[in-house]
């Protein structure tokens, strides 16, 4: 069972800036920021307006933790994370409530020492200010929101 920050692959992050959505690497939550095949401009506004599956936006990488941000805005961030069988993130806190929604596979997710079961289909809000912590009991992908307010 390994525990750590997400690692090897890199994306890109998409912010707003003067009203329009501009490359930017990704900094925040210890992540790492070299664009290696995330989200780019022209992909976003491709996905504008249509139905997507969200499953097939991200790989599973062995043994390491895959995060792509689809949006970091001012009002908050949608990430979507893949995580293969034993990686997990440790127990850490964050200024506002995050909503995680499983698409893929099995998780452990422990807010506060209170351990939950979650799959797909699963939502889990993880309230601002308490410690949590996530664990792939198998391998998994989730979707990420943040709302800062």
């Amino acid at each position: 069972m390994s525990v750590r920050q997400p690692c090897s692959v890199r994306t890109q992050c998409l912010q707003e800036s003067d009203n329009r959505f501009e490359a930017q690497p990704l900094t925040k939550y210890g992540l790492n920021s070299n664009h290696v095949g995330g989200i780019n401009l022209s992909e976003i506004e491709m996905y504008k307006g249509k139905a997507l599956d969200v499953k097939t936006l991200i790989e599973y990488s062995a043994n390491s933790i895959v995060s792509k941000t689809l949006i970091d805005t001012k009002a908050g961030t949608i990430t979507l994370f893949s995580f293969d069988e034993g990686q997990g993130l440790s127990e850490h806190t964050a200024p506002y409530d995050a909503v995680v929604q499983i698409v893929d596979g099995e998780a452990e997710i422990t807010i506060g020492g209170n351990a939950i079961h979650a799959n797909e289909g699963n939502m889990v809000v993880m309230p601002a200010n308490v410690p949590h912590a996530l664990q792939a009991t198998k391998r998994f992908k989730m979707l990420l929101t943040m709302i800062r307010a």
